[in-house]
């Protein structure tokens, strides 16, 4: 029987990450052709795989916003929910690390509002 040549090879095992699961969520964004050259010229210089610089990006750096009514709604709505969540707590090994990192989030967002001085 014949055989092409150029068959693609059996996929490669995929990488687990430190928790042992599979990174099978795909997220995408829009940018400009000047901000797509600016971006990878950066992974390029950072070493890192395209993936891992963005999860690094993303989860260590500041974020600045500027209030509005949505990102309060938003907030109260997770304050409510944490709040709930607290109250049915029993013990320290109880608390989920997905809330905290969410208080903790909450808490850089306020301290990183730009909060416009009234003269």
């Amino acid at each position: 029987m014949y055989k092409r040549d150029n068959l693609p090879k059996a996929q490669p095992k995929k990488k687990k990450n430190e928790k042992n699961r599979y990174r099978n969520v795909i997220m995408n964004f829009r940018v400009t052709q000047e901000e797509k050259e600016k971006i990878e010229s950066r992974i390029a210089v950072s070493g890192l795989q395209k993936s891992d610089y963005f999860i690094q990006s993303l989860m260590n750096q500041t974020v600045i916003c500027h209030g509005n009514i949505r990102m309060f709604d938003s907030i109260k709505t997770q304050l409510n929910f944490i709040m709930r969540w607290l109250e049915n707590v029993q013990s320290m090994r109880d608390i989920d690390e997905n809330i905290l990192e969410s208080v903790r989030m909450i808490l850089e967002l306020y301290a990183g509002l730009d909060i416009e001085k009234k003269e």
